[in-house]
């Protein structure tokens, strides 16, 4: 999968309507895990600042 098609994807399944989003996350983070991204530095380091700050929100709602 080429990364336009991995980003369309990972938009389609962030956009879609359900409410259910434990399981878009679910999905969105296999995605990524499969996803060829890690291969670039640049790529992964913006990934990296993102879980940070999901992780840091996180915290912030406990």
């Amino acid at each position: 999968m080429t990364d336009a098609n991995e980003k369309k994807s990972l938009a389609y399944t962030l956009n879609t309507e359900s409410n259910n989003y434990k399981e878009h996350f679910t999905t969105a983070t296999t995605k990524l895990r499969k996803s060829r991204i890690w291969s670039d530095p640049k790529k992964r380091k913006q990934i990296e600042k993102l879980v940070a700050q999901l992780v840091l929100r996180h915290t912030n709602f406990a």
